[in-house]
């Protein structure tokens, strides 16, 4: 038991400070909360993964290419196609229309925005919510980008059931795509690092 404490402890550890050329990923579990009314139960499932690296460039920089979400279908592999349904900076209420590879079309509103750090937006699908969360934060030689996809909703598990692998890859492309961007765009980008979460 004690072991199995320490491990989980030493995991944990590894995904919130990841070394310079590690990924280091994360999945959280379907979970299910159950309501109802007069005797009518529901289930809504909740299954989480999420991506940390390392990238050796300013935070406010790599918080740029993540804010400047037109931009991303030119250096973000998990993109083909995005297109603002809003004009002006990115902010809580701004929507954009995003196609990405194996995937409808899908629109994605931002539902929280705390300037220079985080933001989250969600796409809305039959029986289940999708809400992508990006937050930049300092670290020691650059800083820690973390990439979050949670599933929320009746047929959450089937869909990390079908697509958790996919989900896996993409937020380690996604992540590894900010941090070669961020790295070619300033002096501070020499010997990229990276940890990451899936």
């Amino acid at each position: 038991m004690i072991e199995c404490c320490r491990a989980h402890f030493l995991f944990h550890r590894r995904i919130r400070h990841p070394a310079p050329g590690i990924h280091a990923t994360e999945f959280t579990r379907p979970r299910h909360t159950t309501g109802g009314h007069r005797g009518n139960r529901w289930h809504s499932e909740r299954v989480r993964w999420t991506d940390v690296l390392l990238i050796r460039a300013p935070a406010d920089a790599v918080w740029r290419l993540t804010t400047q979400v037109a931009d991303w279908p030119s250096f973000l592999p998990t993109v083909q196609r995005l297109e603002r349904l809003d004009e002006g900076p990115l902010r809580v209420g701004s929507s954009a229309r995003i196609k990405q590879p194996g995937q409808p079309a899908a629109t994605w509103i931002v539902t929280r925005l705390e300037p220079g750090r985080e933001f989250t937006w969600q796409a809305v699908r039959p029986g289940l919510t999708l809400a992508g969360s990006h937050l930049v934060e300092d670290a020691a030689g650059g800083c820690r980008n973390t990439l979050v996809l949670e599933a929320t909703g009746p047929a959450a598990r089937p869909f990390g059931w079908a697509f958790g692998p996919m989900v896996r890859r993409s937020l380690r492309a996604e992540n590894a795509g900010f941090r070669t961007r961020a790295c070619q765009t300033g002096p501070e980008a020499e010997g990229s690092g990276s940890g990451a979460q899936a």
